[in-house]
């Protein structure tokens, strides 16, 4: 047999194998989510979740980010999904993909995109959301750094994308600069992270963006890799996790940092009874409220 004929077919059962473990893999991801599909909000009285705080535009640090790169004409014109489209492919083409990146002493975006530019700095899925946070904050939107969890706890590995409040909309839209892409619902409208868990539950139909690239994956082609990213999202779409503040640098505050985390109905339950404090001096605040968690942010909730 040929050696082009033999490479073709181990290419095909290559495929075939990664087919199988993804259907395999993907049915226990989802029948997890499926058994924790709600966030109910305890009964009663509880504590009340301070709004979530964005950097204004005039932020030093956001004001120098977009007068150096002039983010207005890299998003261009058109509707606003395309307009953020572009900035998120802008973001992920900065530099390439590292699983196990040295942090800087700075992370904010104007930084990280310097280290990138200049000095070749690769980033992983967190550093890429943050420095897309900081485009959009910069351009006045409503954004957010959205850690996403698997079930697993302690978890071997999770994932971090950017969330921004669409205008447009008027709903949050889940962008992610690592793997550049966004998920839409059949119509093509774009989703959030909500709306995509809640489609994944109920085996209704998503389509990833073209833009897709996955790091060590080139070669799969784009409609596996639409379907590698989909079961990639089935692991850590379970829970959530985002700061208190949505600023530049605010993951380097000497001074301890608050982030609130969202877990389903039936997980953990211990976790909603106090706040955890961790070794590196934040505190988390489990909560089930997905009205307040995802609430809309409004003037009283931008902050300097």
């Amino acid at each position: 047999m040929p050696g082009f004929a033999i490479a073709i077919l181990a290419l095909a059962g290559f495929i075939a194998s990664i087919v199988m473990v993804l259907t395999f893999f993907g049915l226990r991801f989802r029948s997890r989510l499926r058994r924790h599909p709600r966030f109910t909000p305890p009964a009663g009285p509880s504590a009340a979740l301070d709004p979530i705080v964005y950097a204004t535009p005039e932020h030093p640090t956001l004001a120098a980010f977009r007068e150096k790169h002039d983010f207005e004409s890299i998003a261009g014109q058109g509707a606003e999904m395309e307009r953020l489209a572009r900035l998120m492919e802008w973001v992920h083409g900065l530099t390439r993909h590292a699983r196990s990146p040295s942090w800087p002493e700075r992370l904010d975006g104007l930084h990280l995109a310097e280290l990138a530019r200049e000095q070749g700095k690769r980033f992983n899925c967190w550093m890429d959301a943050i420095v897309l946070n900081d485009v959009l904050l910069s351009l006045g939107y409503a954004s957010r750094v959205i850690h996403l969890w698997p079930y697993k706890e302690p978890p071997n590995e999770s994932h971090v994308v950017t969330c921004v409040y669409s205008r447009d909309l008027s709903k949050w839209v889940m962008l992610d600069p690592d793997m550049c892409a966004y998920v839409t619902d059949e119509a093509g409208s774009p989703l959030s992270v909500d709306e995509i868990r809640t489609r994944l539950i109920r085996r209704e139909p998503l389509r990833v963006a073209d833009s897709i690239h996955l790091a060590y994956a080139s070669l799969l082609g784009r409609p596996l890799l639409k379907r590698l990213y989909l079961w990639y999202l089935s692991k850590n779409i379970f829970r959530y996790d985002t700061p208190a503040r949505s600023e530049p640098n605010y993951e380097r505050n000497a001074s301890g940092r608050t982030h609130i985390h969202l877990i389903p109905d039936g997980y953990h339950d211990e976790w909603l009874t106090s706040p955890r404090v961790t070794k590196r001096g934040d505190t988390i605040h489990y909560v089930r409220d997905p009205e307040a968690f995802w609430r809309a942010p409004d003037a009283s909730h931008i902050g300097t």
